[in-house]
């Protein structure tokens, strides 16, 4: 079946030729339009001053990471929720090439995205914060897991929770493994499908350079985990995965499940969910919420901040 799909690939690249980039003023993919957290130093808890006598390094922090393609949109509505109700920060991390314009996006390697998240990291621990998580969804849970097994992250005790929203391992259109060749012959492939208010947070634009650089996280990662990954020493995973996914294979949550264990040999907790909208969580900005849209967000917003608070 692969094989056919890759030559069905290449035929269609074939006929549709180089895909040029456009772009209306008001989108991402502008210079006249940036991710806010590129001038605001109140999204990273790291540079964010807060008011005297919070005793702010005991407070617990959780690093947010969005997906390939967004901004830190895609967390906020986490943010103000978790730090309306309880005492926990959210830092909400820009993947490195995202948020500027699509130039920089088309250059930027996945290493470059994943960089903010360590440095992030690193600068928090060194703050002197005690109790950090992360929350990932898509593929910023799959940079999450290649810094850890890679080392480029170590826990040192600080480091508490882990969070995956519809993780990224295994794509749901496979076609995005030909994309190597595919890439000879489009140079992009646009994703139009999002409301206005998405265009300003997402590229609407995906060049093959950025594809290329997907695909090779997702393949690291999942070659990685095929040997099997034990978490450093009192760390917990928990993923939540819909059903019915355009982006991520649910397979991807099942893959984590049957590859990673706690240091007691436990295996993650893996819910799956009864949802078609990829990253569930956010919903601000999308065409069609429903009610259950917003009791599934609201419920995953309180386990998390459980799991937090309760550990």
């Amino acid at each position: 079946m692969k094989k056919y799909i890759f030559l069905l690939s290449i035929i269609v690249c074939i006929f549709i030729g180089c895909g040029s980039i456009e772009y209306q003023p008001e989108w991402i993919d502008s210079p006249e339009t940036r991710d806010p957290s590129l001038s605001d130093p109140n999204y990273r808890v790291s540079t964010r001053s807060l008011p005297p006598g919070t005793a702010k390094f005991n407070r617990p922090v959780i690093i947010a990471v969005h997906r390939f393609t967004a901004c830190t949109y895609e967390w906020e509505e986490f943010r103000e929720y978790a730090e309306k109700n309880s005492n926990v920060l959210v830092s909400l991390v820009l993947l490195g090439g995202h948020g500027t314009d699509i130039e920089d996006f088309k250059q930027a390697t996945w290493q470059d995205w994943q960089q903010p998240i360590i440095d992030e990291y690193n600068a928090l621990k060194q703050a002197g914060y005690k109790n950090i998580s992360f929350a990932g969804s898509s593929t910023g849970a799959t940079l999450i897991l290649e810094a850890l097994m890679s080392g480029k992250i170590t826990a040192a005790s600080v480091l508490k929770q882990i969070f995956f929203i519809d993780p990224f391992i295994i794509p749901t259109d496979k076609n995005l493994y030909c994309i190597d060749l595919a890439g000879i012959f489009i140079a992009n492939v646009p994703n139009e499908g999002g409301s206005p208010e998405e265009k300003k947070h997402w590229y609407v634009n995906r060049p093959s350079s950025s594809l290329i650089q997907l695909k090779k996280v997702a393949q690291k990662v999942e070659k990685e985990l095929k040997r099997g990954y034990i978490l450093p020493d009192g760390v917990k995973l928990t993923v939540y995965k819909v059903k019915t996914d355009d982006a991520a294979d649910p397979e991807s949550a099942l893959f984590i499940e049957k590859n990673i264990r706690d240091a007691g040999g436990n295996k993650p907790e893996v819910y799956l969910l009864d949802s078609d909208k990829h990253v569930f969580t956010r919903l601000k900005g999308r065409a069609e919420v429903t009610e259950e849209d917003k009791r599934l967000q609201l419920k995953t917003f309180a386990e998390i901040l459980e799991k937090i608070r309760y550990r």
